[in-house]
Order: structure tokens, then C-alpha cells, then sequence
């Protein structure tokens, strides 16, 4: 196995542990319930993460927290969007890069031969 698949692996299992592993890592069915409802059912359901809640429009700094789990609610206080784990988000944009990665590399080592 390559160095690299070797850190992705390492990083996958860090992300994992830092979520929660075996534990719930998104909400979808409590989008439109209360902020406050919903903050106390994350906190409660995973206690390796912290339910944090936010405006559906604010803007969140690219620095990640891999135990946060952002509640976005409207004016009303209502959940707007599905709560996830960033630890979660950080996996699938990992493996998106990885997959584009080998995509490209897969390219150009057509093009040389």
C-alpha cells in the first residue's frame, strides 16, 4: 500500500474516532423542528460531538471543528438544513479530492503513452 493511501486510511479512522464512531453522525428528520430541540437531541444522540446553533445564513470560517455540528435555523428559531457532523463533510471532501486526483493522474498517463 502507498504512503498516500496509507494517510488517507490514518486521517478516515481519526475523523471517525473524533465523530463518534458507531455513533449517529446527521440529522436529516429534524430539519424543521426548533434549534433548541434539536441542539439538546444532537448533544444527547452523540455525546462526541457539541450542537452548535447558527443563522441559516451565516458564513462559517474555513477553520473546521471536527466535533461541531451546526444547527441552522431561519428567523423562527427552525431548522433549515440537515445537521452532520464536519467530521463527515471533511471524509466525503477527502475522497472527492481523491477521486479527481486519480482521475487526472489516470489522464495524463494516457496522454504518455
Amino acid at each position: 500500500m502507498s504512503d498516500v493511501c496509507q494517510s488517507i486510511i490514518d486521517i478516515h479512522h481519526h475523523l471517525t474516532y473524533t465523530a463518534g464512531e458507531g455513533m449517529k453522525s446527521s440529522w436529516p428528520e429534524l430539519v424543521g423542528r426548533r434549534g433548541e430541540e434539536v441542539k439538546e437531541i444532537i448533544d444527547r444522540e452523540n455525546t462526541k460531538v457539541t450542537a452548535k446553533i447558527i443563522s441559516e445564513n451565516a458564513v462559517v470560517l474555513a477553520v473546521v471543528i471536527c466535533d461541531r455540528v451546526y444547527v441552522r435555523v431561519n428567523d423562527q428559531g427552525i431548522v433549515t438544513r440537515t445537521p452532520i457532523s464536519l467530521a463527515n463533510l471533511i471524509v466525503i471532501y477527502i475522497y472527492i479530492y481523491i477521486y479527481i486526483c486519480v482521475c487526472v493522474c489516470e489522464s495524463i498517463m494516457d496522454l504518455n503513452m
